[in-house]
């Protein structure tokens, strides 16, 4: 990871990689550093793996949605002039690629899916932010 570039004007991220633009997003309770065994793809990709909020690095603790996490993604490619990108989420990061879909589909050059579900229930979509809240919290004043 010597050449990647860790930013966090916008969104912590990291960037690595030469070639077409491919954003990996995490699933609920990881991180950027998650993908550590795909960072192999950048010798092919130009690889984009940000820190979704109350995730990682990302201390943004308010409006915890699937929809606001995927406009900080694709806040995240306008700022880095990105006009469309190869995008992969796993599990919640499945979500919120079709989220990114749904908002922007011009962002999407293609779309992978990992273990993922095309919603989230009601009630567990009621909590889900609230879950992420607090255990950020508890992280990072553990730290």
């Amino acid at each position: 990871m010597d050449d990647a570039i860790l930013s966090s004007k916008t969104m912590p991220f990291i960037r690595i990689g030469n070639g077409e633009p491919c954003v990996l997003i995490h699933g609920l309770s990881s991180c950027k550093e998650g993908w550590f065994k795909q960072f192999e793809l950048a010798n092919h990709y130009d690889l984009i793996i940000p820190d979704l909020r109350g995730h990682g690095d990302n201390p943004t603790l308010e409006g915890i949605t699937i929809e606001n996490m995927a406009a900080d993604v694709i806040g995240l490619l306008e700022s880095l002039n990105i006009v469309s990108a190869h995008i992969c989420g796993y599990s919640m990061g499945g979500i919120v690629v079709q989220e990114i879909y749904r908002q922007a589909p011009e962002k999407c050059k293609s779309l992978v899916f990992a273990c993922t579900t095309p919603y989230l229930f009601k009630p567990l979509g009621m909590y889900f932010g609230e879950f992420i809240k607090t255990r950020s919290r508890i992280l990072s004043s553990n730290m």
